[in-house]
Formats: structure tokens, sequence, C-alpha cells
């Protein structure tokens, strides 16, 4: 990073060392950015966010108090809505849209391709949801809001609200 982009932004945010952060990028007042953070042209950063060490994130929107915790990567053009947080190697794919108050944990990942290698984006996740560590979201699905997905678990299909364990996943109630 250049001081010049500190200096044009003109707000109060930290970014730790080794970081490459392109010059278009938006960071809100109040986020800290850990070392060796990578953040793609077009990125949009909200207010008091976090994000952790080796991160990389390209062309998305978090939008305020959404906080990322290390080695996570957030593909092109995912949206996180207010009050996401994703622990330790996380993986979104491209156009993944996270709603507010969303937890997903260490691991989890929005797979972006099926079976066949075809390309499949645009996985949604609802508000209010919890998705355990080690889960796997199949592509293209839309999450209830309220849902809870169980730790290893494989979702292949969404069935409304819910839980969600096994692999494949069945909903219990």
């Amino acid at each position: 990073m250049n001081q010049t982009f500190k200096k044009s932004v003109l707000k109060q945010f930290n970014v730790g060392q080794y970081c490459i952060i392109d010059d278009s990028v938006i960071i809100g007042d109040g986020t800290i950015i850990g070392d060796f953070v990578t953040i793609t042209k077009g990125t949009v950063i909200g207010n008091n966010c976090f994000i952790g060490h080796y991160s990389i994130i390209e062309n998305s929107h978090l939008k305020d108090y959404v906080k990322i915790q290390g080695r996570v990567r957030i593909g092109p053009r995912c949206e996180l809505e207010p009050g996401v947080e994703m622990k330790y190697n996380s993986i979104l794919t491209s156009d993944a849209h996270i709603c507010k108050n969303t937890f997903i944990g260490v691991g989890a990942v929005t797979l972006g391709s099926d079976v066949d290698g075809k390309q499949i984006s645009g996985t949604t996740i609802g508000s209010n949801c919890y998705i355990g560590g080690q889960a796997l979201i199949a592509p293209g699905l839309i999450i209830a809001p309220e849902t809870i997905l169980g730790a290893n678990s494989f979702l292949r299909k969404s069935e409304g609200a819910g839980t969600y364990v096994g692999n494949p996943a069945k909903k219990i109630k």
C-alpha cells in the first residue's frame, strides 16, 4: 500500500504490514486490516470492520461491522451485510450474498462449480444463520433465514428454514 492511498481517503482506519490494497478500494472509519491482506479493485469495506491476517477480498462489498478472521477468501462480487462473521479459512465463491448477523464457521466453503466442473455462482445465505465449521454449501443455493447447518455437513439442497446435519445434509427440525 502506498502513502498516497492513505492520505486520499481521509478516514481513520488501520492497515497492517505487507498488505496489497488497490488504490480504488474504499475503507470505512474504524476498520482494522491485518497483515498480508490482499484487497482488489472495486472493493468497498464499511465502518468498524475487521479483516484478519492473510485474507483475500476480490471486488466485493462488506457493509458495517463485518468481522473476517484470518486466511479467509472472498471471491468477486460478494456482498456481506452488517454483523456477518466469518471464521478462519472460510471461502466464499463469486456472487455470494450473506445476509445480516450470519455466522460462518472455520473452514466453511460455498462451492462454485458442480461435479461436472460447470461454474455456478450466486449462493445466498439468509439473515441470522449459523454455518458450522468445515460445512460445504452446493453452488447457487438460497438458504432461508434462521437456518442452522451443522459442522462437517454438505448442504446440496435447501428446503426452507431449519436445522440441517450430515453428508448429505438432511433437515432434522
